[in-house]
């Protein structure tokens, strides 16, 4: 395999499969190698990185976690420095030392593995936050689980089986934590940038599917026409299955129906808006605005503006 590096040893032979990475690969990784690299290369270097970044993580753990054990004031000071030092806020300055002792004092099995480069940092903090909801006689079985094999799982497969362990392990746990969390539900709104935002319900999983399955219902129904919007069978909506089913839901809970642009106009004018004449069921998408069941896109040149801070009428 020719990858075009020094005499003395392709670069393969400075990161076999299980070795650190030294200083000189990555010496020779800064002096511009990787273009001259084959793409099985490529990959070769990419993984024993990976396992290099594991073992650095899993020292900076080993450093967090002394931190956090031989703080012996009372206030925690070290929140506060460890806060400065790396430009967090207290509060996750503090969540990071807390996750390090968590881990190399009481998952040792998992920060091994971390060290060895067999999971990632996100793994080991996946495993690290699951075992919060166990006690503390449960984290063998944990670690044994979550590892079995964790080397050959994405980080979503290791949740999945995480989430598993966790109602396995401690059954009774994860009824009281379903109760506490039911009585928890609310509503948020947070901003989703560019004049949206999201509204957020946290409700039992039961009801939020249910919630869900109604809304995806109404959508379907209005897409096909089966709603009666359209005179002879046929779909006159042009808007997207997710624009419907949030449509019905801010139908639900505010007093009017609003009509909203289904894409952005090819050309428009700032401090324009638009009117859209009477619907027609057999209207036809064109250019503008696209259709909906009581606005139907209105032709190119026959846009009208209005002045600023006058309504669309």
């Amino acid at each position: 395999m020719d990858t075009g590096l020094a005499d003395d040893g392709a670069l393969l032979g400075a990161c076999p499969s299980q070795s650190p990475v030294d200083g000189r690969l990555l010496d020779q990784l800064s002096s511009g190698d990787i273009a001259r690299m084959d793409a099985q290369s490529r990959v070769t270097v990419l993984l024993a990185l990976e396992r290099e970044r594991s073992r650095i993580d899993a020292l900076r753990q080993e450093v967090l976690s002394a931190i956090a054990v031989n703080d012996l004031s009372a206030q925690q000071w070290c929140r506060e420095e460890i806060g400065a030092a790396l430009r967090l806020s207290p509060v996750t300055a503090h969540a990071r030392l807390k996750d390090a002792e968590q881990l190399v004092t009481r998952l040792p099995e998992v920060h091994q593995a971390l060290r060895d480069g067999r999971i990632c940092e996100l793994q080991a903090r996946a495993i690290t936050e699951a075992s919060y909801r166990l006690p503390e006689e449960a984290y063998p079985a944990l670690q044994e689980r979550a590892l079995r094999r964790a080397d050959e799982q994405s980080l979503q497969q290791t949740r999945q089986v995480l989430r598993r362990a966790v109602i396995s392990l401690d059954p009774h746990g994860t009824q009281r934590r379903h109760l506490n969390a039911v009585a928890d539900r609310r509503v948020r709104i947070s901003d989703a940038e560019d004049g949206m935002a999201w509204l957020s319900v946290l409700l039992p999983a039961l009801h939020a599917l249910a919630c869900y399955n109604r809304l995806d219902q109404q959508a379907r129904a209005e897409r096909t026409g089966e709603d009666g919007s359209g005179d002879d069978g046929m779909a006159c909506d042009r808007r997207t299955l997710d624009q419907l089913r949030a449509d019905h839901s801010s139908l639900r809970c505010s007093a009017k129906r609003q009509q909203l642009p289904t894409r952005e106009p090819a050309a428009r004018t700032s401090a324009s808006s638009y009117r859209q004449p009477p619907c027609s069921a057999r209207t036809t998408n064109r250019a503008g605005w696209t259709a909906t069941v009581r606005s139907p896109p209105i032709p190119r040149g026959q846009w009208r503006t209005t002045p600023p801070g006058r309504g669309a009428g």
